[in-house]
Order: C-alpha cells, then structure tokens, then sequence
C-alpha cells in the first residue's frame, strides 16, 4: 500500500483582488425577489495533490440583529464556469439554513497548481417582509485531496 499527502493550499480571488487565503467584500444591497451574482476564482496553489472543494455557510446568530431574514429564504447556488462563463460542473443551490453542513461543490476538480472560475448567486425570497433586514454570512471553501 502507498500512501501519500501534501500540503494543501487553496486560496481565493474575487474580482481583481489578488489571490489570498481570505477575502471579504461580497456586499450588496437586495430586495426581496432579486439575485446577486458574483464571480470568483479558486487556485490549488500547491504543486503535489489534486483537489475536491467543499462549501460551508457561517451564518450570523443573531447577535447584535445582524441576521434578521431567516436563513431559509435566502438560497445562494454555486456554479463552476469555464472563463466564458459556460458551466464546467452542475450547479450546487442550498438556502443558507441548508449550507451550514459542508457540502461538495462537484465536478471538476481542482488540479494542483490550476484555478477555477465560480459564479455565486445569492437570491432573497419574495417572502421577506421586513423593511431593512440583513442577513449575514460568511462561506468557508474546504480543498479535500483528491486520492492520486
């Protein structure tokens, strides 16, 4: 048996910011019914092991009334494009109540030393109600190695 391991060194580029392993700045105002898109790269910044990538919502508890459109009514789907934005993998949607379970963002995957281009839609439900509500997230991409 052979078993193998590198370092894993999955960073993120959204717009023209340069790559890093965190980023912020996915801020937009929406009003119920409409979507955001957004577009980012993923890069497998490491020169030995091939990458499957997860995602996982942090969402706000509440605290301080940063959270106040319930988790349910905002859906976010990530699709992975090639760089005319044509779809490379099949779209993955949750609501953020559902992406807080690591979830796998599917084919393809990531090979050492390469990038991949991702559209994110964020939409807010025609349900929501409440005049100036936020809601407040974060999402965290896991690179899990790929066996060779």
């Amino acid at each position: 048996n052979t078993f193998s391991t590198g370092t894993v060194d999955l960073q993120i580029k959204p717009g023209s910011n340069p790559y890093a392993d965190t980023q912020a700045g996915f801020t937009d105002t929406l009003l119920p019914g409409e979507t955001s898109q957004k577009e980012f790269l993923l890069k497998n910044n490491n020169s030995e092991v091939e990458l499957a990538i997860s995602a996982q919502a942090i969402v706000d508890d509440g605290i301080g009334g940063l959270n106040e459109i319930d988790p349910t009514l905002v859906s976010v789907t990530f699709t992975a494009v090639d760089s005319l934005n044509n779809p490379t993998g099949t779209p993955v949607t949750n609501t953020l109540a559902e992406w807080t379970v690591p979830t796998a963002l599917g084919l393809p995957d990531i090979a050492s030393g390469v990038e991949q281009k991702y559209l994110m839609d964020v939409t807010i439900s025609s349900l929501v109600d409440t005049p100036s509500a936020d809601s407040v997230f974060d999402f965290v991409f896991t690179g899990i190695q790929v066996n060779p």
